[in-house]
């Protein structure tokens, strides 16, 4: 699901709209850290490495960590590849942890299908 879930829609709260989208990046970096593996066909080293350098992915109830984490993930200090979708910066200045849980899961989406080979149409389905 590229847009948001009928599940969040339908979310009577914001911190019901967090909780669910700090929850859904969880299946979605264990996904990120498998096909990372495969394209570099380095066994698990570079999920190793990533997660020595960063622990682990905080937990649910703490979506600005989750979301800062992510990013830091996919878009790592010095280094990591060219074509990622650049969103460290912006989760840094959203406003608030839903934007900031919203950029990380946009990020990590776009990464997933570059990893798989593909491009992301986000100027003609997601936005």
């Amino acid at each position: 699901d590229l847009g948001l879930s009928d599940e969040l829609q339908a979310a009577r709260s914001p911190s019901r709209a967090v909780s669910l989208v700090a929850r859904e990046l969880g299946p979605l970096v264990e996904r990120w850290f498998e096909l990372l593996a495969r394209k570099y066909d380095d066994g698990d080293s570079a999920a190793a490495r990533a997660r020595a350098m960063l622990g682990d992915m905080p937990g649910i109830d703490r979506p600005s960590e989750r979301a800062l984490w992510v990013a830091a993930l996919i878009n790592p200090c010095g280094f990591g590849a060219p074509d990622t979708l650049r969103i460290r910066a912006a989760v840094l200045t959203s406003q608030t942890p839903l934007q900031r849980l919203a950029v990380a899961k946009t990020g990590l989406v776009d990464s997933l299908y570059k990893l798989k080979g593909g491009m992301w149409p986000m100027n003609t389905y997601y936005w």
